[in-house]
């Protein structure tokens, strides 16, 4: 099985929600837990802007260490 396709999105903030959405719209993750909703925020669009800047590099790429590999091969 293959994760939710990228791009993902930061959830808009006037849903009072702090989550982490995929193109289609669903939610992919909710990061709603940290100390405050400033924090929720920035830990969601750091979640988004990993997410999206490893498209292309397989999961397994990602837990062998095999990132940089990936990235000067691509």
């Amino acid at each position: 099985m293959k994760h939710t396709t990228e791009p993902w999105h930061v959830c808009d903030p006037t849903e009072q929600i702090h989550a982490v959405r995929a193109e289609t719209g669903r939610i992919v993750a909710d990061v709603g837990y940290s100390d405050t909703d400033a924090q929720n925020r920035m830990n969601a669009r750091r979640i988004v802007a990993c997410v999206n800047a490893c498209a292309g590099v397989t999961t397994e790429e990602l837990e062998q260490g095999g990132f940089v590999t990936g990235l000067i091969e691509r």
